[in-house]
């Protein structure tokens, strides 16, 4: 005990400056995930509604035409895909489980490639060329090898939407217990169908961004190997290899860079300490670098051109949404904080994962009913789950993306570039809604099935909007 006169450390005498610091940095970044975001995604769920009521009003023109069903052999694949969900939901092994649901969808993909979508016509053109974009590289790449060695394009989105369906499957196995019930995972794979970045692959939209979302998923999967698991360097070394490979697909994903690094130093800091820090960010800063050099030489080798692309931006060559009217280009259709900003920014949020909207409604009546500012007061997190840290940490990044990028079509053309990067907010979304108490779980059942019936509308809208 400090004798009378003397102040008393806030530190532990058997605690460094050092310790204290490198303990209580980790719970602050757990608690700005669980606390702040969920906060986010409350204001722009807010918006939304207002959106709406404006819509209804006659004043908006964000909102699409949800009056229309989508087509009847879309509605048969869906059900399909819940049959099969529903039958394998007691297969004891997640990998097989997985592999069994995503082939149903590559089925379901095939079968529903009638038509064109996206930049079809224009890569034909392009295909003809021996110039790839450094902005897309492997997705140029992808689609010139596919078209010049006589393969059908009509199978590149498929087997695209196949990879991204069981990596998003295999990612489950770290979020749903053993312990739970069967149910719970059958939710988890129906999941899927209720994320935006499922829509992307329907009817072979042949864009870059969708190529890249296998890999941004897997980069995602390994960074929760990361944090959880002992196999530090092998888990990193894989969790820098499978970014570097998705920002060479399209550069959009450099928005996930700084994630790594949140990461990273996350986790040297709850456990080992700075040395440990500078040692990853080493590793997985050579790895980033190493595979670009390769791929770039590899590429050069087989005799392609390579050209900026599209790093300056779109069609304007502007990166960023306007701060200023002096900034106004042919592509600019509002300036950066104005209502027609954020209104557009949540758009892409709830159609990126519709199931924000009942964790906003929950949280909000939560919070009214224990006059409480803690959103996530029900939600049960008793240690730094890894699965939230990450998603939340990812799904930070893609707020930030959505928010400073210039669409230069706007919503939903560019429908490709906004939801491609939305496969973390889906999962930190399910996570959330899996972690209530054992009573409230009807709200991760309404979330998904919510989902499930949002998302078949928009197809319908999207596809009436756009052709």
């Amino acid at each position: 005990m400090p004798e009378r006169g003397q102040h008393r450390s806030i530190i532990p005498d058997d605690m460094t400056l050092y310790t204290h610091t490198h303990k209580l940095a980790p719970i602050l970044i757990h608690k700005g995930i669980i606390y702040l975001l969920p906060s986010i995604l409350v204001a722009f769920s807010i918006i939304y509604f207002v959106d709406l009521f404006f819509y209804f009003s006659g004043y908006s023109n964000w909102i699409l035409n949800y009056s229309e069903l989508p087509p009847l052999i879309f509605l048969f694949f869906i059900i399909q895909y819940i049959v099969i969900c529903g039958l394998l939901s007691k297969v004891k092994s997640h990998a097989l489980a997985s592999l069994a649901c995503s082939s149903i969808l590559f089925v379901a993909y095939i079968g529903l490639s009638i038509q064109y979508l996206g930049d079809y016509a224009w890569w034909i053109k392009h295909a003809s060329t021996n110039i790839l974009w450094m902005s897309e590289l492997l997705s140029n790449l992808t689609y010139n090898f596919a078209y010049n060695n006589g393969l059908s394009m009509q199978y590149v989105a498929p087997i695209f939407g196949w990879l991204t369906c069981f990596i998003y499957l295999l990612i489950g196995k770290e979020i749903v217990c053993e312990k739970d019930s069967s149910y719970f995972a059958f939710l988890y794979r129906l999941s899927f169908l209720s994320t935006g970045i499922s829509m992307l692959f329907y009817f072979n939209y042949i864009e870059n961004t969708p190529l890249s979302i296998p890999f941004s998923l897997l980069y995602l999967y390994f960074a929760i190997r990361y944090l959880k698991y002992n196999n530090k360097l092998i888990d990193l070394a894989a969790t820098s290899l499978a970014l570097s490979i998705a920002c060479l697909f399209h550069g959009q994903n450099t928005f996930l860079l700084p994630s790594l690094y949140i990461l990273i130093i996350f986790d040297g800091m709850k456990n080992s300490g700075y040395k440990r820090i500078v040692r990853d960010i080493t590793l997985s800063t050579i790895v980033i670098f190493a595979v670009t050099i390769i791929s770039v030489f590899v590429v050069r080798t087989m005799g392609y051109q390579i050209s900026p692309g599209n790093i300056s931006g779109g069609g304007d060559s502007e990166r960023f949404v306007a701060l200023f009217s002096d900034g106004w280009t042919p592509y600019t259709k509002f300036l950066m904080f104005s209502f027609e900003h954020v209104s557009e920014i949540s758009n892409i949020v709830i159609h990126s994962s519709p199931a924000v909207l009942i964790l906003a409604i929950l949280l909000v009546f939560k919070a009214v009913k224990r006059n409480s500012s803690y959103w996530s007061k029900e939600i049960v997190i008793d240690e730094m789950d890894p699965a939230i840290v990450v998603s939340g940490v990812l799904t930070l990044c893609y707020l930030s993306f959505i928010f400073l990028w210039n669409f230069d079509l706007g919503f939903p053309f560019d429908l490709d570039l906004m939801l491609s990067l939305g496969f973390p907010l889906s999962i930190f979304v399910f996570s959330m809604l899996y972690k209530l108490p054992e009573n409230k779980k009807i709200y991760l059942t309404l979330g998904v099935f919510w989902g499930l019936y949002f998302n078949a509308l928009f197809l319908s809208s999207f596809l009436t909007s756009r052709y």
